[in-house]
Parts: structure tokens; sequence; C-alpha cells
């Protein structure tokens, strides 16, 4: 079966594309910027998405896939959600494991229009939402903690930090496999960093937690190798 995703051109890396509007120019710097989240980008009530984004949202979303005008001679699909119910839709797509940053108007369209006719309205991103640093009772499950855990070995056994920015609680121990083990079910981490080793492979499946389901693949941080879900 056709895939309608891959006939989509994505948007490209450089702003500064010839064939870019104004607007699409402004959208694909902030885009840039962000390439880990899909960008609502605020066009009057509604915030926009486009490209890729505007295709991923629609599916998760269940809204529709529309286009706006072509770029590099195609279509561009566009897919947007009214601003007063953002937060729901927000938190639809935190669970289906994505992060949303939301990018703002930051000046008055009537301030624009003095600096001419063809001039963009000045935007910029104000918030970004992941899983493991929300703080708004709209986007939380009031029936659990949502914590941001991190995971490393320390000689034979495991240290283990984790966090709830939503509650303030903080918490950090070192620990063995055999006592984590049963703490593990009640921390659940929304947002779980692991330095990669053997070891801590071993730990954890000792520990018959394995590797959560949102799991994405490691990154390097000053030369070492993390693993990480969610953020």
């Amino acid at each position: 079966m056709n895939n309608p995703a891959k006939n989509v051109k994505k948007g490209p890396a450089d702003p500064q594309d010839g064939a870019a509007t104004p607007m699409m120019a402004q959208y694909l710097a902030i885009r840039a910027a962000h390439p880990d989240c899909l960008l609502f980008y605020r066009m009057g009530d509604f915030y926009e998405l486009f490209f890729d984004d505007a295709i991923k949202a629609a599916a998760a979303l269940d809204i529709t896939l529309t286009r706006r005008g072509r770029h590099e001679g195609e279509d561009i699909p566009m897919a947007g959600v009214p601003v007063h119910a953002a937060e729901s839709y927000l938190a639809r797509l935190i669970k289906s494991g994505f992060k949303v940053a939301v990018c703002e108007q930051t000046e008055d369209p009537a301030e624009a229009k003095k600096r001419g006719a063809k001039s963009v309205v000045a935007r910029e991103v104000v918030r970004l939402v992941t899983p493991g640093t929300l703080t708004e009772d709209t986007l939380l499950d009031a029936r659990r903690h949502n914590y941001l855990a991190v995971l490393v070995a320390v000689g034979n056994n495991m240290a283990v930090a984790y966090a709830d920015m939503s509650t303030g609680s903080f918490m950090s121990m070192e620990t063995s496999p055999i006592i984590f083990r049963p703490i593990w079910p009640s921390l659940l981490p929304v947002s779980f960093w692991w330095r990669q080793s053997c070891l801590m492979i071993q730990m954890c499946a000792a520990c018959s937690m394995g590797w959560p389901m949102w799991s994405r693949p490691c990154q390097r941080d000053h030369g070492i190798v993390w693993g990480a879900s969610g953020a």
C-alpha cells in the first residue's frame, strides 16, 4: 500500500531557500531550531503544523490534513488546532510520545505592517512540552507521579535519581538491582535516561525492568553514550 507520508517533501533545513515565502522562511528557521519536536506555529486563533509535522499530528489527533500553498513544486501539508482547545490536543500528543514546541506571535500584526506590507509578525518558541517536564494540571495524570529518572552503573551497583517537576519532589539513591527491583513498578518514569553499558543492561535484566517501549536511540554527551526515552 502506498504511504502518503513518503510522498510529501520535507521542508528544507535552509530557511533561506529561494522558494520559501517570508512566512514559510520564518517557520522553517524556527522549525530547524527544534528538530525533535512538533512545532505549534501560532497563526491567529490556530496553531498550525506543516510538512511532516502536519502528517504526524493529523494521524495522532484524527484531525483534517489539508494543504497551504506550494514549496519547491510540492503541496505543503497543513493541519491545525484551535488555540482555545490546544491543551487537550497537547495532552494527546504527549501521551502518543511526541514533544511539542509552542511558537507564539510576539508582536501585534499592526506593528509588523509598519515594517512593510510583506513583513512577517515576529514569533518565537515560548514553551517546550515534553513528557518529563510537564507542570500543567491539564496535562498531568492526577493518579500518578510524573517522574523523570536517570540510571547509571556505580561499580557493581546502580545509582538512581528521579524527580517530579510538577511537585518538586526529588530522590536519589545508590542501590543494587535486587533491592531496586520492587521499587521500579511504583516509579515507572515518563522520561528515562540511562548510561549505556553492558553492566547497565545486565542490571536492568536482573531487575526484570526491561527497556521502556518508548525508548529511542542513544545520544552521546561529553563522550558518554546515553540511552533515552520521553525527555
